[in-house]
């Protein structure tokens, strides 16, 4: 009896809701420990595709245009120096940072916008399970390889991005 009063009460697990089509929430789906998918208890995190909205097409005007490339460049920054002081890029410190930096607001249009024409330069993804888990902004090189670019590699970043947004 001792024994029982000691112990930790167990937590009923929770039950999962319906997905909703918010593609910054990861997907979760039940799947087995050999990873068949079939229901039979553990719960996994599975990444969500990003919307293939063009984001060319999209920021036409511009001052949008001038406005994303800034936004680009804040968040190419803040990820660096983040990367520097060995912090983890999640979602809601790099969007305050580059929000600060920039002077204007990276709401999840612009943000999408940004994700999209930088393609394969920023990648976006879930890490963690449950309450412990985020959304974390990864740098990637032009050899795929996760990591923070150079000073030149920056300049060249950029331009490419001004050009995506020109290409639409």
């Amino acid at each position: 009896v001792a024994e029982r009063v000691m112990q930790t009460p167990r937590r009923q697990k929770r039950r999962l809701a319906p997905a909703d089509s918010d593609p910054w929430k990861p997907a979760k789906v039940p799947r087995r420990a050999d990873g068949t998918g079939t229901p039979e208890g553990d719960v996994g995190v599975v990444r969500k595709e990003l919307p293939t909205k063009s984001a060319a097409a999209v920021a036409v005007d511009p001052q949008e245009r001038e406005l994303l490339v800034k936004l680009f460049d804040n968040l190419e920054s803040v990820l660096v120096l983040l990367g520097r002081q060995r912090c983890r890029p999640t979602l809601p410190m790099v969007r305050a940072s580059v929000e600060r930096q920039a002077g204007r607001d990276l709401s999840d249009d612009r943000l999408e916008r940004v994700l999209g024409a930088a393609g394969d330069m920023l990648d976006i993804a879930w890490v963690g399970s449950g309450d412990a888990g985020g959304l974390e902004l990864v740098q990637r090189a032009g050899d795929g390889e996760a990591r923070p670019p150079t000073v030149a590699e920056r300049a060249k970043r950029t331009a490419r991005f001004e050009a995506s947004l020109l290409a639409g």
